[in-house]
């Protein structure tokens, strides 16, 4: 886990290394009205200054959208059902509904702007609007069923629901396959601008988000709820 960043070195660093090394940074910099491709070069004290905004309010949501934590938060591995299917929720359905709006958005910009370039994403933004309508779809799924039932103790359509949603994750993990083919690995070109750059690192981010989201529920919460269901 990393350690949290001092402050000043989050307000001295220019806003197009931000946009281009934290993923979600794009949403939040868009947010406070900054802009990091034009205004890449200023630094985070002096872009927030030009537009009147405080730099103490962005330096701590970028901090949140990094989502870093006390070096002393328990695994997610050791929490019990309640607790991790709660952490799911939290960590990871929360991240992509972030994350996907604005991966869309930058897909869309960067696959406009740069269509005439043979290594432009072509395609990309239309992948993700279907992962995230994929996504959508399992995450009310698993909040309107599963969820709800491992805070009550009911197990009695574990199985069901289990099922449904292993099913799901092999469609995610296909649609991810085809996003990294897309982004050859969310590898940017040389040469590419802030935002193709924040795109890749972004997509990169949500892939490792998703392949640990299937991971913790496949592997550690979906096996102990069907033990116990069937004991």
């Amino acid at each position: 886990m990393s350690a949290p960043l001092p402050a000043q070195e989050l307000r001295d660093r220019t806003v197009g290394d931000i946009a281009a090394t934290i993923p979600g940074a794009t949403a939040i910099l868009r947010r406070f009205g900054i802009n990091f491709c034009c205004g890449g070069e200023l630094t985070l004290q002096e872009a927030a200054s030009r537009r009147g905004a405080s730099v103490a309010e962005l330096e701590s949501a970028l901090r949140e959208v990094r989502g870093l934590a006390s070096s002393d938060s328990p695994s997610p591995a050791s929490m019990n059902d309640a607790d991790l299917a709660s952490y799911i929720v939290s960590h990871y359905h929360g991240a992509y509904r972030r994350m996907l709006p604005e991966l869309i958005a930058l897909s869309t910009k960067v696959e406009a702007v740069h269509r005439a370039k043979p290594n432009v994403p072509a395609g990309l933004a239309d992948a993700l609007q279907r992962m995230e309508a994929q996504l959508a779809e399992h995450m009310r799924y698993g909040e309107e069923t599963l969820f709800p039932a491992i805070q009550k103790g009911d197990r009695t359509n574990t199985t069901k629901f289990v099922a449904q949603l292993q099913t799901d994750h092999d469609q995610q993990a296909a649609a991810m396959e085809q996003i990294e083919k897309l982004t050859g690995g969310f590898e940017p070109p040389v040469g590419a601008c802030r935002s193709w750059q924040a795109l890749y690192l972004g997509g990169a981010r949500l892939a490792e988000d998703l392949m640990e989201h299937i991971y913790l529920e496949n592997n550690v919460l979906f096996p102990r709820l069907v033990d116990s269901a069937q004991s």
